[in-house]
């Protein structure tokens, strides 16, 4: 990948920020996310909402006893940890007295997905407990191919 170095196509966000000509790209998009006005501008609209869908639309079929406001608040709890990690220039380590460090996606990468883990866990167990057996019916057809053409919304301009 051109001007990237040696990084792979694909990394996960903590480790895009280990990136030098990736830190603007990842900060900006983080400032982006926690915008009021962002709606305005609609970047997070055309380029990531559409694979922020199509995330849900993977968990609801992965996690079939959430409910899709269930799968969309995990979505959204996971994402709150991610900027949060992006956008901390030294509070965590601050706060932490040294023993988490700002930045240091090596050693914050372990805990943040054991944290995030933990969380879709235990939206699962409610779901069991809910005994909630099958997705709804508009999941269950949503961006499934039947005729060969997507059924949701990201093709539709």
């Amino acid at each position: 990948m051109a001007g990237f170095g040696n990084a792979p196509p694909l990394l996960p966000v903590l480790n895009l920020t280990e990136v030098a000509a990736m830190k603007p790209f990842v900060a900006i998009g983080a400032r982006e996310c926690t915008d009021p006005r962002e709606a305005e501008r609609g970047i997070l609209q055309e380029f990531l909402d559409p694979q922020a869908k199509r995330f849900l639309e993977c968990f609801g079929n992965a996690l079939p006893k959430l409910s899709p406001a269930e799968i969309a608040w995990g979505y959204q709890a996971m994402l709150g940890v991610t900027i949060l990690y992006v956008a901390d220039g030294t509070r965590i380590t601050r706060i932490s007295g040294g023993a988490a460090r700002a930045g240091d996606a090596k050693s914050a990468t372990a805990p943040l997905v054991n944290f995030c883990t933990g969380g879709w866990l235990a939206l699962w167990e409610a779901g069991k407990r809910r005994g909630r057996k099958k997705p709804s019916a508009a999941r269950a057809t949503s961006g499934r191919r039947t005729t060969g053409k997507r059924t949701d919304s990201r093709n539709r301009r």
